[in-house]
């Protein structure tokens, strides 16, 4: 009775995961080129060099528009980082995909109209025959793009642009760490299970 109440808690678990709808990928980009006014962020992003990005967002969008989605996936953010050390972190505030043809366009930006004074971020892939003329919002990206880059920069109010531009090598769905409560509840099921084997063997 037990061990049937285990595994049904493990179930409703693993189904409560699968029909999450929030999606994270990794991205990892190449930098194309970078200025900061902080000296000591400019030296953390080097030209050539690694930056990851790590994006999320959630389906089903909350508005559609035509053929096009358009949502804001409300606290869910950009971030990016580099192995030198720099950090940036921006909401994530519009995703959008659309097709022409065989060819797919997938958007994502951290502003509804830009910021003149803080940061802004954009991101643009372009893959032919990757959705079929599908505009649901992807769960997988394409190992391939005829284009893919982005950008993130900060205009203050005399015009003064920092920036990063990068190009997509790849993306990749995240791992993300199971929540405190599930991996108790996965290892209590396991111990569970060892025991009432470790019980059979003695018995017999």
């Amino acid at each position: 009775m037990k061990l049937t109440s285990i595994a049904l808690a493990v179930f409703v678990f693993s189904t409560t995961l699968c029909s999450a709808t929030t999606y994270t990928f990794d991205i990892t980009a190449r930098v194309d080129g970078a200025f900061l006014r902080n000296p000591s962020e400019n030296a953390q992003v080097v030209k050539g060099g690694d930056l990851n990005v790590r994006v999320t967002y959630s389906i089903p969008p909350s508005q559609q528009f035509g053929s096009d989605y358009f949502y804001n996936p409300g606290l869910e953010t950009l971030t990016l980082t580099t192995p030198q050390g720099y950090r940036l972190v921006l909401n994530n505030r519009l995703v959008s995909i659309a097709s022409i043809g065989t060819t797919d366009f997938f958007t994502v930006q951290s502003f509804l109209s830009e910021d003149p004074n803080g940061w802004n971020f954009a991101m643009d892939i372009i893959a032919t025959g990757w959705r079929n003329g599908d505009t649901s919002l992807p769960t997988a990206f394409p190992s391939s793009f005829d284009s893919a880059f982005l950008s993130a920069y900060f205009l203050d109010e005399g015009d003064t642009i920092q920036g990063i531009d990068a190009t997509i090598i790849s993306i990749s769905p995240a791992i993300v760490p199971l929540p405190a409560t599930g991996t108790l509840l996965v290892s209590a099921a396991m111990l569970t299970l060892w025991r009432r084997r470790k019980t059979i063997q003695t018995s017999c």
